[in-house]
């Protein structure tokens, strides 16, 4: 007698909430703090890839000179990659202030560690890289702020987007990379360096009139922090810089030297 009750009692129950779900639908989930990390393609989305960027490479040294807090600056090390390399700061579609596309106006700019993880959408090679030195501000989360700002208007029609901007992005600065620009700034560590050096550098690895495509960027203390180059054309992960720069517009430069740091803190 019990169990038939019991039975009854249980049919009853799911009779009822099928009742309620009839009348008035599902229970709303409820909804989540976390922002969406895909793209919106409703929003203000630019319909072709850009094909007029600057690449911006970093002198890492310098840089955690004046961010030693940093994780990744408390980390650097003289026998990491990026002692005597370039890293990677961002590839960034032109205009000026050209950003955040595809994104709702609420869309978090910082902190930078709330704003969606995506690196599920990153090949492994691609992401070991970044995490391998190239992008040491990875370790902050750069990555993600460099993508929401700048890489969403990257090329949001592909299939892939993440991944597309980063891979090519770091195509580019492997080709820096083994050129005699960066043979020129490792040579030079502890020393200072001319825009005209890094010019004719540029020039001789890359073709005439390459250099004038670079804005050489130096803190208030008169190091190289990072080289801000004017690209113009679709980047491929084959893609060489040297077409790239070919038909990029000149660059202006005010710091017209600097120091190249070395690896550790001055102070």
């Amino acid at each position: 007698m019990l169990i038939n009750w019991k039975r009854r009692s249980l049919v009853a129950l799911v009779l009822a909430i099928a009742l309620l779900l009839i009348q008035y639908g599902p229970i709303p989930s409820q909804p989540t703090n976390q922002p969406e990390k895909e793209l919106d393609k409703s929003l203000s989305c630019p319909i072709t890839v850009s094909i007029d960027n600057v690449l911006a490479i970093s002198w890492q040294p310098s840089f955690c000179e004046t961010h030693q807090d940093k994780a990744e600056c408390q980390s650097q090390d003289a026998s990491d990659f990026d002692a005597k390399h370039f890293t990677l700061h961002g590839l960034w579609p032109q205009p000026r202030g050209k950003e955040y596309c595809c994104l709702p106006s609420n869309f978090p700019k910082k902190p930078w560690s709330s704003q969606p993880n995506f690196d599920d959408e990153l090949d492994d090679e691609t992401l070991a890289l970044l995490e391998d030195r190239r992008m040491p501000g990875v370790e902050s989360f750069l990555h993600r702020h460099e993508w929401y700002k700048h890489g969403t208007c990257y090329n949001p029609q592909s299939e892939r987007p993440e991944e597309e901007y980063f891979e090519e992005s770091l195509a580019l600065l492997e080709q820096i990379n083994n050129s005699s620009v960066q043979d020129l700034f490792a040579s030079r560590i502890g020393r200072t360096v001319s825009l005209a050096q890094i010019q004719a550098a540029f020039d001789r690895d890359f073709g005439p009139g390459a250099g004038q495509k670079v804005n050489l960027k130096c803190d208030r203390q008169g190091r190289i922090s990072e080289l801000w180059i004017n690209l113009a054309g679709d980047i491929k992960s084959d893609t060489p810089i040297s077409e790239l720069l070919a038909t990029a517009k000149n660059a202006r430069s005010q710091c017209r030297s600097g120091f190249i740091d070395p690896v550790g803190f001055s102070s």
